[in-house]
């Protein structure tokens, strides 16, 4: 059952209270809740804490949503059936420069499950497009932007974004040559811990954007997964947004690292790697 109240208003810091089941229908084909629902179960609290507090943040110009930039931090799985309480914090009155930090924990033990912060920057001080290495190893995939993708505001809600960024993963490895049942088989899956997005740009429906997926070596020789969603128009490219995301193959039934071979390597990571 999805509740709000009013958490506390100390310090400058307004914070509210969310609670909502994990559905069924939010797991993946391993069973586990995808890195992007996440995302949606974020929006969803905030939106409920924003009406609470009848604040309403402008949209920055020519991006999905007000904020310019995500950080992600997962810490804990979420199953089915289970229920979540995040809690939200912003600022009593925003100004400037200035985030939104959300807890996510499991009510059945209270376990910390995952942390974001969202963050809302003046008027051209947003991040802006970094340089694009064109050289090494990368995989491209097209994606058509969904009706069902677009809020009431007519942008892509941000969980849509990375959802589209968490399917091109996947079919990255694919891409590779790797028999992704085989390895569920296993027990084998990809595990993302932390993840940041930076938006430069919108989408508008209908239009089909690309993502470009490069893997290089992330912090204690994990794995490292940039990727850069675009659109076009007149011809040029769009950089829309860019997402890291710092992960690692897990042996899900020893709870372990996968380690692939070096020749497997070769086949996904970029040359410079």
């Amino acid at each position: 059952m999805e509740t709000l109240g009013l958490q506390s208003q100390t310090f400058g810091l307004q914070s509210f209270t969310f609670d909502l089941p994990v559905r069924r229908a939010d797991l993946d084909v391993n069973g586990h809740v995808n890195n992007g629902t996440y995302q949606s179960y974020f929006e969803e609290a905030r939106e409920a804490a924003f009406a609470e507090a009848g604040f309403f943040p402008t949209r920055a110009k020519n991006l999905p949503s007000p904020f310019g930039s995500v950080f992600l931090e997962y810490k804990a799985e979420l199953k089915h059936p289970e229920s979540i309480r995040i809690l939200t914090s912003f600022p009593e009155d925003p100004q400037g420069n200035w985030e939104i930090r959300q807890e996510m924990y499991r009510s059945s033990d209270g376990v910390f499950a995952a942390f974001a912060k969202f963050s809302v920057f003046s008027p051209g001080q947003e991040p802006r497009p970094p340089e694009l290495n064109k050289e090494g190893r990368f995989f491209e995939h097209s994606v058509p932007l969904r009706w069902t993708d677009i809020s009431p505001e007519n942008h892509p809600y941000l969980s849509s974004l990375q959802y589209y960024l968490d399917d091109a993963r996947i079919k990255s490895f694919i891409k590779a040559g790797f028999d992704l049942k085989e390895l569920n088989r296993k027990g084998v899956g990809p595990v993302i811990y932390k993840a940041t997005l930076d938006y430069f740009d919108s989408l508008v429906f209908p239009e089909t954007v690309s993502v470009r997926t490069r893997v290089e070596k992330g912090e204690k020789n994990r794995l490292l997964f940039i990727q850069d969603l675009f659109r076009t128009e007149g011809g040029v490219e769009i950089h829309v947004c860019r997402g890291k995301f710092y992960g690692i193959f897990m042996d899900l039934h020893s709870k372990r690292p996968f380690r692939f071979s070096e020749e497997e390597k070769k086949r996904f990571m970029t040359d410079e790697s």
